[in-house]
């Protein structure tokens, strides 16, 4: 870790009330009980592979056809 991000993390720390120490093994002790990166983004979340896998396997079986659309403008 470069000095600046380290300067950078303990400050975040302190403001919050806790050591670098403590963010850290909370980080670990989630990463490990969950086995996801604490800040990893949802869309590869193992739950999510599996639905986007399972959506492939079903095209691919015929059990479902893609079909084309107009993009919809989510205002």
């Amino acid at each position: 870790m470069d000095e600046e991000l380290r300067d950078s993390f303990r400050s975040f720390c302190a403001n919050i009330g806790l050591s670098m120490s403590a963010v850290i093994s909370r980080l670990a002790r989630q990463a490990v009980d969950t086995k996801t990166i604490p800040a990893e983004d949802p869309f590869y979340s193992a739950v999510n592979i599996r639905r986007l896998e399972k959506a492939v396997d079903d095209v691919r079986s015929g059990r479902a056809v893609l079909t084309e659309h107009e993009l919809i403008d989510a205002d």
